[in-house]
């Protein structure tokens, strides 16, 4: 349930947001990991208690990291004496210039710590480790293997057999397009049945047509580029909530982030976010994805070796 949760939320966030989510989701689920003093110095919410210009700090601490070490055992004296930053400085010392110091705590740091509290500790020392900290941290957490979201994540909403009154919305990023995924899991659902419209200024009254008809119909549709005409989308919406479609229509929308963008169409949409995969093996993975097994073996072994070669180089021009 905890995964499943995650993955339908994520699929409708961006990646950058994806770890916020995660650690307010294990926060909720978990909150005997974490101490609320520990959480407000985490989030830098809570103020160092004005000690800053008379604490004396270990010599082993970098000048730039002063300031946050300050926050941390002031505002945590009790964490601060327990994992012995004045008592067991070679140790700290050896610790921060380790590669990964997040996996490999200091040996002075005693077994029953909590994971987050050494988080802390990461956080003020070696701040360009934290992402990957906490990462690791909620995954372990949610029991996930990864923040990722699902690399095929329309194939999975085709699956799911969304309400046809509830519009698909795709939310694309530069060098992402989801159209041609699209047009390919159309082609195995619906041959013949699928319609698209790049939207602009003289669009917006053929786009209306086109949803009424393919409504009645059963087709499926997707209008495009919807950030172009963002003050049309509320007709769109009205359109919508008076229309009784056939229960095989389905209506694809696809947008850029805009600020302007309906607040009523985006509470009445399945959200799907449309990113470059982090990384050439998931990139690998979601074109993959989108290909049968029996459309990868449906020809020579030179074609199938030209194909692992075409989506390889793809995925190393998205990256």
């Amino acid at each position: 349930l905890q995964q499943r949760t995650f993955q339908n939320v994520a699929r409708s966030l961006l990646k950058a947001d994806r770890l916020t989510f995660a650690l307010h989701l294990a926060r909720a689920l978990a909150p005997d990991e974490f101490g609320e003093d520990e959480w407000r110095v985490f989030t830098r919410k809570a103020a160092s208690g004005g000690m800053g210009g008379s604490m004396s700090l270990p010599g082993w601490v970098p000048a730039d990291r002063m300031a946050d070490m300050v926050l941390l055992s002031s505002s945590l004296p009790g964490l601060a004496s327990e994992v012995g930053f004045d008592r067991n400085q070679a140790d700290w010392a050896q610790w921060l210039q380790s590669p990964t110091p997040e996996a490999h705590p200091p040996r002075c740091v005693p077994q029953n710590l909590k994971h987050f509290q050494f988080l802390l500790a990461v956080q003020a020392l070696r701040p360009e480790r934290l992402g990957p900290a906490l990462s690791a941290f909620a995954c372990a957490i949610l029991k996930l293997p990864s923040l990722n979201a699902a690399p095929s994540a329309l194939h999975h909403v085709c699956e799911e057999d969304p309400d046809p009154m509830q519009p698909v919305l795709l939310i694309t990023t530069p060098g992402a397009d989801p159209t041609w995924e699209l047009e390919e899991i159309a082609q195995r659902h619906r041959p013949g049945r699928f319609k698209e419209l790049a939207m602009g200024g003289q669009q917006t009254k053929a786009a209306l047509e086109l949803v009424r008809e393919s409504a009645k119909r059963g087709d499926w549709v997707c209008l495009k580029n919807l950030h172009l005409v963002v003050h049309w989308v509320p007709a769109l919406a009205k359109e919508l909530s008076s229309a009784q479609p056939h229960p095989d229509f389905r209506l694809w929308l696809t947008t850029e982030v805009h600020a302007g963008f309906s607040p009523l169409v985006l509470q009445q949409s399945l959200k799907v976010t449309f990113e470059a995969p982090p990384g050439v093996s998931r990139n690998l993975q979601r074109t993959y994805d989108t290909w049968s097994r029996e459309y990868i073996e449906s020809g020579s072994v030179q074609r199938a070796q030209t194909l692992m070669v075409l989506a390889w180089f793809h995925a190393l021009i998205q990256e």
